[in-house]
């Protein structure tokens, strides 16, 4: 299939990128943090077996933990305090369960605080 230059390509191919709202600083972020997603498969797993996986992780794989953050199950995340973990299940769309190797925690993800509208400068 030969490559076409942008000049050779119709406009209307085009349309639908110029009513896209493009931030550049935000399509690199997603970019980074799907390079470093690590995923594991956990259908099936007791929480004993994903300990004897997360036992064999090294402590700075997988994505940073962050309120904001959007993980999916089976994602090995790295938390600042209780150190690497997987998703072991979605609990609602702002909330997830993950085994840690002593524990197992109801974490946030998702989370935009609200705006204080007495307080917000316009």
């Amino acid at each position: 299939m030969p490559v076409l230059s942008d000049d050779e390509i119709p406009v209307e191919d085009h349309e639908d990128l110029l009513e896209q709202d493009l931030d550049p600083a935000a399509d690199l972020e997603l970019l980074e943090q799907e390079a470093e997603r690590q995923t594991i498969n956990v259908a099936g797993l007791s929480e004993e077996q994903l300990r004897a996986k997360l036992a064999r992780i090294d402590a700075d794989t997988g994505l940073a933990y962050s309120l904001d953050g959007k993980f999916a199950v089976g994602d090995i995340i790295r938390h600042a305090v209780f150190g690497p973990g997987i998703v072991a299940r979605q609990l609602s769309p702002k909330k997830i369960e993950v085994v840690f190797q002593d524990s197992k925690k109801v974490l946030v993800m998702n989370y935009r605080p609200a705006v204080d509208r007495h307080t917000a400068t316009i």
